[in-house]
């Protein structure tokens, strides 16, 4: 009363060798896991880089293997949208530091 070999889902993620039960490869994201972890931590723009970088690589691997390229691209993604968002913070630090000297020098307080 077990489950036919066709309603496993572990079949196909092991194989037997000899003796020993080792893990196939094609079920493991493990460049898109790093790729999304990245993404989410950010790290002031270094995180969104790592995440960008290796969201191409696991891209590749997907590929390669035919694995599922949704981890990856989640991966891309956070990673476009951290080097996006670490345009803007920097932007806007460098623009209210302008605005923020040019102000002082009109009124002319702090002077």
């Amino acid at each position: 009363m077990g489950l036919r070999p066709d309603q496993n889902p572990l079949a196909g993620a092991f194989s037997a060798q000899g003796s020993r039960l080792t893990r196939d490869d094609r079920s493991g994201h493990g460049w898109a896991t790093v790729s999304i972890l990245a993404g989410l931590l950010w790290l002031f723009g270094l995180g969104a880089i790592i995440a960008l970088a290796t969201g191409l690589l696991a891209r590749t691997d997907a590929r390669r293997s035919g694995a599922s390229l949704v981890p990856s691209t989640i991966g891309l993604v956070l990673g476009a949208l951290g080097v996006l968002g670490g345009f803007a913070f920097f932007g806007w630090l460098v623009f209210d530091a302008s605005t923020a000297e040019a102000t002082v020098g009109a009124t002319g307080v702090g002077t």
